[in-house]
């Protein structure tokens, strides 16, 4: 199970890396997509990993150069490009919470560091898209996380709407 959380955690720097010289194309301006993923998720939580294998269909929305569900919470890619026929972006963010209470919980300060990126090509409408999301207890990034999610999917889109380009 560790060889597969390694191999998946490796994928967006796969995803990105290029040695080539490649032209850049014009990114569209907005697209709705429609995609049948397969998700594999890796959960890390008090020294237990689970891990979840499912089928699904989530819509997703780029516009003006950010990638993210339909939902908007969170991008899931920014500064998108277009690239020999492959649309890829990444994402980066690191927050902070302060101490306080959820509920009847009283938690501690905690930071959480997400990363993720996105690759989906034109010709075929494939998607490979990444998210880690990790949690370190204490007002910084220090030592080993106290929680880890590690989810890849990788699948077919289709527009919704709009021609994919």
């Amino acid at each position: 199970m560790k060889q597969a959380l390694i191999r998946i955690a490796l994928l967006p720097m796969a995803m990105f890396a290029t040695t080539v010289a490649v032209a850049e194309d014009e990114l569209p301006r907005e697209l709705l997509l429609r995609c049948e993923l397969k998700n594999t998720t890796f959960i890390v939580s008090g020294g237990k990993t689970d891990f979840h294998d499912d089928t699904e269909v989530k819509d997703f929305h780029l516009k003006d150069g950010i990638f993210e569900f339909t939902s908007g919470y969170v991008p899931l890619g920014t500064s998108c490009r277009l690239i020999d026929g492959k649309i890829g972006c990444k994402f980066s963010k690191t927050s902070a919470r302060k101490s306080g209470q959820v509920g009847s919980v009283q938690l501690g300060p905690s930071v959480e560091k997400r990363e993720s990126g996105v690759l989906l090509t034109r010709a075929t409408g494939e998607i490979h898209v990444f998210i880690q999301t990790q949690t370190y207890d204490g007002e910084s990034i220090k030592g080993t996380p106290s929680f880890t999610m590690t989810s890849n999917m990788e699948g077919v889109c289709r527009t919704i709407g709009k021609p994919l380009f």
